[in-house]
């Protein structure tokens, strides 16, 4: 695929679902965002995961991008 092909196709797609996610599946995505490299790896990140329903609503009062996203 030529890349004028692609970026002329992409899409933002924003339909998340509130399903619950699988711990395991949390933990590889988790593993990735360890793994992801940094600029000399040296710049540093945070990840929370915040799935409970009070969290969750605390989260939309600050933010109108939830999406419905069962896990933030």
């Amino acid at each position: 695929m030529e890349f004028n092909e692609l970026i002329r196709d992409r899409f933002s797609c924003r339909a998340l679902s509130d399903r619950e996610i699988p711990h395991d599946v949390l933990g590889r995505i988790f593993e990735a965002a360890r793994l992801a490299p940094t600029a000399v790896n040296k710049q540093p990140f945070k990840v929370w995961a915040i799935q409970s329903p009070d969290a969750r609503a605390k989260l939309a009062e600050a933010t109108n991008y939830t999406f419905g996203a069962g896990v933030f």
